[in-house]
């Protein structure tokens, strides 16, 4: 009762709520009765002047009586950076979370304010952060963003304040990573995307980031063109695949090793743009090739496997080598 008369000041309330609140399941004769020894007790604990009656009203005398509730409301309305400050402070968790009253209207009640004070406290973080942004604490925000990301971690304007912290603290690529954690959240759990403005920030975050720095874990990095290394004089690069070694000591794996540099050499081929006009050197063992490489300008360098021979080995592979 005191709670809620304390959340509720000044304003008065009827006797009849307060007994429906706490006692909804009572008969009413009980309830009342309850009622009127709550109310005594809380006399005799907190004096005279604590309480006000007027005939079927009730209401906890402000100045009498302090409450963090009123004074966290009364921070956030003030909006200024130690207001805020003060405020994220003097919010420690959810309204009442050490009472418990088995009632329906009190259960109503507690989480529809529970979910007021804590959109208060998140709203309040936010701006906070964004103050310290604004003033070049970035660090700051960081943390306040996180703090307000750990109170509820779907809302999206908590995860921007952290992605722009990032940013501002010179961990640009780690924002983006942040944000695509953000869209799997959100696929996640509710099924939708990020809004337009979480959005924005990340293409904003996009263009700042260097085009030269190495992306982020899981992010995947955009068609460039071949290190200037490999492109020397408008030369194409050259790729050379040496066989494999069987490392076993079994005569009978030879065939595994052989087949691990033709696959590899099959997939190579496929990109044309590394293979031009070249001479290829057999890399097989001596007297197992049967067939000869084909001219490379004429079949686009295709790979070229033997066929068993007569001691149904199976095939060895043939690998072009660019001149230099």
């Amino acid at each position: 009762m005191l709670a809620f008369l304390a959340c509720m000041a000044p304003d008065p309330q009827s006797r009849e709520k307060l007994s429906t609140l706490l006692w909804g399941s009572y008969l009413d004769a009980q309830a009342k009765q309850n009622l009127r020894q709550a109310l005594f007790k809380l006399r005799q604990i907190l004096g005279q002047d604590a309480l006000r009656s007027d005939g079927e009203l009730v209401s906890l005398n402000a100045m009498v009586i302090a409450c963090d509730v009123s004074q966290f409301e009364e921070l956030v309305q003030d909006g200024s950076r130690d207001a805020l400050s003060a405020a994220a402070d003097l919010y420690r968790g959810r309204l009442a979370d050490d009472i418990s009253v088995g009632e329906e209207c009190w259960s109503e009640w507690v989480a529809g304010e529970r979910e007021r004070l804590s959109e208060l406290a998140l709203g309040a973080m936010v701006t906070l952060g964004g103050h310290e942004l604004s003033e070049g604490r970035a660090e700051q925000a960081l943390r306040t963003g996180q703090r307000a990301n750990a109170l509820n971690n779907l809302r999206e304007d908590s995860h921007r304040l952290i992605m722009r912290a990032l940013s501002a603290t010179g961990r640009n690529a780690e924002a983006l990573k942040y944000y695509r954690d953000v869209v799997a959240l959100l696929k996640r759990e509710l099924s939708t995307e990020p809004d337009l403005a979480t959005r924005s920030l990340a293409a904003e975050l996009r263009s700042n980031h260097p085009q030269n720095a190495a992306p982020a874990a899981g992010e995947v990095a955009p068609e460039a063109s071949p290190p200037p290394a490999l492109v020397m004089h408008g030369e194409r690069p050259s790729l050379v695949v040496l066989p494999f070694s069987n490392m076993s000591g079994d005569p009978e794996q030879d065939y595994f090793a052989d087949g691990v540099t033709a696959d590899i050499i099959t997939a190579l081929s496929r990109f044309r743009a590394h293979c031009g006009d070249c001479t290829r050197d057999e890399l097989c063992p001596p007297g197992q090739g049967n067939d000869q490489p084909a001219d490379c300008a004429t079949t686009r360098c295709p790979i070229r496997l033997e066929r068993p021979n007569s001691q149904g080995r199976q095939p060895h592979s043939r690998v072009g080598r660019a001149d230099p």
